[in-house]
């Protein structure tokens, strides 16, 4: 009587081990898959827009795009006229 109790024990066991691992297989797959972001722009003279998809941007990437944003807009060494 006990033994057979204990072999579909066994099995379920096996099985639940089986399942936790595919789950973290799947978690694990769905973090390494890149991100991907798609913006839509309309471009100035055209009436039809222009969909730009590419990888989502870290905190990091988005503070030294706004730096070189910055820099770029604002001139260096240049005085006005007359001055």
């Amino acid at each position: 009587m006990l033994r057979a109790s204990l072999i579909p024990i066994l099995a379920l066991a096996a099985l639940a081990g089986c399942a936790d691992t595919t789950r973290a297989t799947a978690q694990a797959a769905a973090e390494a898959t890149p991100k991907v972001r798609c913006d839509r722009e309309t471009q100035i003279g055209s009436l039809m827009p222009k969909k730009d998809c590419g990888p989502s941007l870290s905190e990091e990437d988005k503070q030294r795009l706004a730096a070189e944003l910055r820099n770029k807009a604002t001139p260096t060494g240049v005085s006005a006229p007359g001055k």
